[in-house]
């Protein structure tokens, strides 16, 4: 599905994905510096990108994301698919702004979810060895479960909650610290 807003924050602005953002989007992706070996496999065809984005577009319960800087510069992505219900499920996290921009993208789209969404259940997963993406996610109050091995990927992941409870005293402390 395709949001027509904006979700704006203090350092970064999320707005949905167009398929004129296949290149920075695949780039964000397949980058190992971007921890790109944590992703899915999506191989490097630009046209497959562009197809992917145009039907994620109409896709019922999935939305994605670009986040830009304040001057415009994609520094990310995130989005919430699978949404059924009251649950739904933060997806396609990558960040690679500064540190206050990255937890704001995590930030900006749990509050989206509880708040736009409605949702009483956000899930998450992480690469068990995604060190970066375990902090943060720990930052945000995520509940971890124990760490599976996912056939998909060929690695171990582990599963992640956050229910509106966990979240809120978790995201005092997190704008107490980026919010300075």
């Amino acid at each position: 599905m395709k949001y027509d807003g904006k979700i704006e924050g203090k350092y970064v602005t999320l707005r949905a994905v167009e398929i004129e953002d296949a290149e920075s989007t695949l780039s964000m992706r397949t980058d190992p510096k971007n921890s790109g070996r944590f992703f899915h496999s999506v191989g490097g065809d630009i046209e497959k990108q562009r197809e992917w984005i145009k039907n994620q577009q109409v896709k019922e319960g999935d939305w994605f994301f670009i986040a830009e800087d304040k001057q415009g510069k994609p520094v990310g992505t995130i989005g919430m698919s699978d949404v059924h219900d009251k649950t739904g499920f933060s997806s396609r996290l990558i960040g690679i702004g500064n540190a206050f921009q990255s937890f704001e993208i995590q930030m900006l789209i749990i509050d989206w979810g509880f708040d736009y969404l409605h949702l009483e259940m956000i899930l998450g997963d992480v690469d068990e060895a995604n060190g970066p993406a375990l902090r943060l996610a720990k930052q945000i109050g995520w509940k971890f479960e124990d760490p599976v091995y996912n056939e998909e990927r060929g690695r171990r992941v582990i599963f992640l909650s956050l229910t509106k409870e966990l979240y809120e005293p978790a995201r005092k402390k997190l704008e107490k610290m980026i919010y300075r």
